[in-house]
């Protein structure tokens, strides 16, 4: 029983306990399970007359748990672009994802491989290589991008920049941010609340705290962790 609507080039979070259905919606959205009741609609077409590739095209997720590809920096963040991203590109995506630090330390910079399938590759801490991730959805082409705890890894100034950074990284695409650090959708344009399989409440982040539910007892709680 859960209805709403991705608006093109807007910024929308889905929050909730465990369980609650945040990643079972995304892996829907992404045609990763093709087994359900009621209907998706991906701009006006029902979803399941599109085919999985043009839904790659269209769509691009980074999850917490993400691919490791032990190439070049570079092409591993390129790879997101299918191999299209310029060199500016890159550079701005690694600019974006506060990967400059680790490029200016690296042998070879940008073109240093990574990883031990190298010889002379360098092995990355899991902040450094979630940073390449969220690199590697800011060149992608997709019209739609997914965040599902893409942060989870992050030192807190870190994470603090991607949130700064996040209109830059999504570069007009509709976005849908999935964490349980509700500092993240101070920003969205509207933030649904999952609460057993259902959307209890819904709104900006504004209109939620003015609402006094349960989105509002949430980032009290988190909040008192810092005061």
């Amino acid at each position: 029983d859960v209805s709403f609507t991705i608006e093109a080039g807007k910024h929308y979070s889905l929050i909730g306990v465990n369980g609650s259905g945040k990643s079972t919606i995304i892996k829907l959205i992404l045609k990763l399970y093709d087994s359900y009741s009621g209907e998706i609609f991906l701009n006006g077409i029902p979803l399941s007359d599109w085919s999985l590739s043009d839904v790659k095209t269209m769509m691009s997720a980074v999850f917490q748990d993400f691919a490791h590809f032990e190439i070049p920096l570079c092409d591993n963040i390129r790879i997101g672009s299918g191999f299209m991203a310029s060199d500016a590109e890159i550079d701005s995506a690694i600019h974006e994802a506060s990967l400059d630090g680790l490029c200016s330390e690296l042998p070879q910079g940008k073109e240093t491989p990574i990883g031990k399938i190298h010889e002379n590759g360098t092995e990355l801490s899991g902040g450094q290589w979630q940073k390449i991730a969220i690199a590697r959805m800011a060149v992608s082409r997709s019209t739609q991008k997914i965040f599902d705890e893409p942060t989870a890894a992050l030192d807190p100034i870190a994470e603090r920049n991607v949130y700064d950074r996040y209109s830059e990284l999504c570069r007009g695409a509709a976005t849908i941010f999935i964490s349980h650090r509700l500092a993240s959708c101070i920003h969205a344009d509207e933030i649904f609340l999952l609460d057993n399989g259902t959307i209890s409440e819904r709104g900006t982040h504004a209109e939620l705290m003015a609402l006094g539910g349960k989105y509002r007892e949430m980032f009290d709680s988190q909040r008192e962790w810092y005061i």
